[in-house]
């Protein structure tokens, strides 16, 4: 039993260090990778120490702690407070709306390089400029059509939305 107390002791001061890293230390630095070698180190020396069997059940105890403490904080207040539930999807504005803007005249609202934000009849849509180039803000831009939830914009000749 004696000497089971140092691999024990390496795996609990591997757990420790996991939990240090999680809640005190954000990132993967010294402390985590201590963790991984404090477990992998005191699971070679259980199988060492206590044969085959025990070093199985203490690899396998292990294996299932970090899994389930993995879960439990996945699922808890400040595990859900980091992964960002809302859904983002679909085009940035509807294709009917798009397609209503083709052929007039918008005013760029930022840099077109090639894409930005163009202003339509007082509304934003992003859009992206057809030839690839650089256009400054302000800039009178006509609409040629639609792609991806975007407006696609040429440089207008002259006028102005």
């Amino acid at each position: 039993m004696g000497d089971l107390i140092f691999p024990l002791g390496l795996i609990g001061l591997g757990f420790l260090l996991f939990g240090l890293e999680v809640a005190i230390i954000p990132g993967f630095g010294v402390p985590g990778i201590l963790g991984i070698l404090s477990l992998i180190g005191g699971c070679v020396m259980l199988w060492s120490a206590g044969g085959p069997l025990l070093g199985a059940v203490g690899t396998f105890a292990s294996l299932a702690v970090t899994v389930g403490a993995v879960v439990w904080f996945a699922r808890s207040r400040t595990g859900r407070s980091l992964v960002l539930a809302d859904v983002v999807g679909g085009p940035g504005a509807p294709e009917a709306l798009l397609a209503a803007c083709v052929g007039s005249d918008a005013r760029t609202v930022s840099a077109l390089r090639p894409s930005g934000v163009v202003e339509l009849s007082g509304e934003r849509f992003d859009a992206v400029l057809r030839d690839g180039s650089f256009v400054a803000p302000g800039v009178v831009v006509r609409v040629i059509g639609h792609e991806h939830g975007q407006l696609v914009v040429t440089i207008a000749a002259t006028g102005g939305p």
